[in-house]
């Protein structure tokens, strides 16, 4: 996963069926963080229920234009 090697951080993989079993888990404080579909983020992040720390591209999402892409948001690391 390059976000791992990139912010020097160790994740375990869990993997999920779909995003609403996912989501439930990190509601109920099951697991820590989320790669998830911005809509459904965007969504409890306004509801105050999650903090999104950044997008998955190149930049900013036109969708999220206030959260970071990752690779900002990551000190590159070789």
């Amino acid at each position: 996963m390059p976000f791992m090697h990139m912010g020097q951080v160790n994740i375990l993989h869990v993997p999920y069926r779909g995003g609403a079993q996912a989501y439930n888990d990190l509601l109920g404080g099951r697991v820590d963080m989320v790669f998830g579909n911005i809509p459904e983020a965007l969504r409890l992040s306004r509801e105050g229920q999650v903090r999104p720390l950044a997008v998955t591209g190149a930049g900013r999402s036109p969708q999220a234009p206030d959260v970071p892409g990752w690779q900002s948001s990551c000190r590159a690391t070789r």
